[in-house]
């Protein structure tokens, strides 16, 4: 009895949780509505209200409702990708100015173009990179035979975040040490492809 209890309640608790989840979604998207159509500022404060969400809900939740709210946060960044028109050496500068993570692994961008996955691995050769307009391109290598080219959703401070028509990518800022290295920090786990 005592466990039909525990579990009743933790459908409950699971239930509202996604009601919330999903009420904060629509106010965001009622809020960027109300914008001018157009507006650049209004795109990238959705846009970083929706890593926001994405960050807290595809690392902290599971099940079929949290995988709903994912995809369902996931279409809305692809439907406001950055323009084409944005600055792509301010992109660049952005994504130069620190490291990222993302669940796999954390990765350090050069300003040569060159990027390398932390920790290093001996013999290992750096990947390539570069920014064009709104894309973010993971260029040839040995290992790769054609560019890979990805839109870019949101590149800010806090987030990176790229697609293309199968995968979507999630990073996030990490802070560098005293010494200039990355710290040791425990990456969780996920079944979400790429994220």
């Amino acid at each position: 009895m005592q466990k039909l209890l525990l579990a009743l309640a933790a459908t409950c608790l699971s239930a509202n949780l996604f009601a919330m989840e999903t009420k904060e979604l629509a106010d965001a998207k009622a809020e960027y509505m109300k914008a001018p159509f157009g507006s650049e500022s209004a795109r990238l404060q959705y846009v970083d209200k929706l890593a926001s969400m994405l960050r807290r809900y595809s690392f902290h939740m599971t099940g079929v409702q949290a995988d709903a709210y994912v995809k369902e946060i996931e279409s809305e960044l692809r439907a406001h990708p950055a323009p084409k028109t944005i600055d792509a050496e301010q992109l660049r500068d952005i994504l130069l100015s620190g490291n990222w993570k993302s669940v796999r692994h954390d990765c350090q961008y050069n300003s040569d173009g060159s990027y390398l996955l932390l920790p290093e691995v001996k013999g290992e050769a750096p990947g390539q990179w570069r920014i064009e307009s709104n894309r973010y391109i993971d260029a040839a290598t040995a290992g790769h035979r054609t560019d890979e080219r990805y839109t870019i959703a949101v590149l800010n401070d806090r987030y990176f975040i790229y697609f293309d028509k199968k995968d979507m990518v999630f990073n996030s800022r990490v802070a560098k040490t005293t010494n200039g290295s990355l710290p040791k920090t425990a990456s969780r786990k996920t079944s979400r492809n790429a994220l």
